[in-house]
């Protein structure tokens, strides 16, 4: 075998174990890939689970509130302020304001009345 046969062998040996080896580490480095991916898709889960009920139950949400607003409204006509007040949201303003949006839309559907500031349910 002379010189450059002998160069070409080795210089093909080299090149196989240099592929070999970058192989292997590129299929470590795709698990690790991989392996992060399902980490940051538990996180996102675990971050959308924090922020609590989808859109769809605020649907639930707004008609248990509205629910409670006409229990209350049952047992004895309320102001605004008795129903803050029996809420426990004084001083929150946008929970606040949901209130009184929540009366204007029960006033329109004709479930209440308002009369002398006073709320009760439609006879």
């Amino acid at each position: 075998m002379d010189h450059a046969e002998q160069f070409t062998k080795q210089e093909r040996e080299r090149l196989l174990a240099e592929k070999a080896e970058l192989d292997t580490k590129f299929n470590e480095l795709q698990a690790r890939r991989a392996s992060l991916q399902r980490s940051l898709t538990a996180l996102e889960a675990y971050a959308a689970a924090l922020k609590g009920p989808t859109a769809k139950a605020g649907t639930e949400r707004r008609q248990s509130k509205r629910t409670l607003i006409l229990d209350l409204l049952k047992a004895a006509p309320h102001s605004r302020a008795d129903l803050i007040t029996a809420l426990s949201i004084k001083g929150e303003k946008s929970k606040e304001q949901a209130l009184s949006n929540t009366l204007a839309a029960l006033k329109k559907a004709g479930k209440i009345t308002a009369d002398g500031g006073k709320y009760a349910l439609s006879a």
